[in-house]
């Protein structure tokens, strides 16, 4: 092989890659952009969906056997959460924790 045709070789193979680079660049792109369009249609449909339920929910009050319902359901809620609670053990914080926490608290 000579040298002219070693040097064609190696800048066609160059161009190649690079080429191949581009085109793997721009597909990320894409999909990243797919992606980041299809997160911001699912947050909007959720967001949207949730502003027109309470706005429907404030317009008309609970009442009667809703009203009931509701009260049933956070009794349950707060049964299973003080259940839930009283499982947990709560160890007492010492005095070098407490200052952590404070200072931590005061960075944020």
């Amino acid at each position: 092989i000579t040298p002219e045709q070693f040097a064609a070789f190696f800048e066609r193979e160059m161009e190649l890659s690079r080429r191949d680079r581009a085109e793997r660049a721009e597909k990320k792109e894409r999909r990243k952009a797919k992606y980041m369009r299809l997160l911001e249609e699912k947050y909007y449909k959720k967001s949207h969906v949730g502003t027109r339920w309470s706005e429907a929910q404030q317009s008309r009050r609970l009442e009667g056997c809703e009203r009931e319902w509701f009260d049933e359901h956070m009794e349950k809620l707060k049964a299973r959460f003080l259940g839930e609670a009283s499982r947990l053990s709560f160890k007492p914080q010492s005095a070098e924790d407490g200052e952590e926490d404070g200072e931590e608290g005061e960075i944020d």
